[in-house]
């Protein structure tokens, strides 16, 4: 039983491996950023003054609450702008790169 009570500080105190592996992925989405666009907190009147008319728009059909607000989104060229309510949220920027295909990866 001493031998034990001897031999378990030494097991504690060896270093214990730990292995990991890394996990490379390719197709990861970077982030695009290109002036003069809207910025978040925008509303649409001053969107609509700096960037004119947009050349669609889309306004979600349902039914609006306070958890559910009204969203819309508003395409110009190469970005969308999107709106919750009157306000900017979000600008995405549409990629001039074509999407890889399934067969090709």
């Amino acid at each position: 039983m001493k031998i034990k009570t001897r031999l378990l500080p030494l097991l504690v105190m060896l270093p214990l491996n730990a292995q990991a592996d890394v996990l490379l992925i390719d197709d990861t989405p970077s982030i695009m950023t290109q002036e003069n666009t809207p910025i978040s907190g925008m509303s649409k009147q001053t969107v609509l003054q700096k960037y004119g008319q947009p050349s669609n728009k889309y306004t979600h059909s349902g039914k609006v609450t306070k958890r559910n607000p009204l969203i819309s989104v508003w395409t110009y060229g190469n970005y969308k702008v999107y709106f919750e309510n009157a306000h900017v949220i979000h600008t995405l920027i549409i990629s001039s790169t074509p999407e890889p295909d399934e067969a090709s990866r």
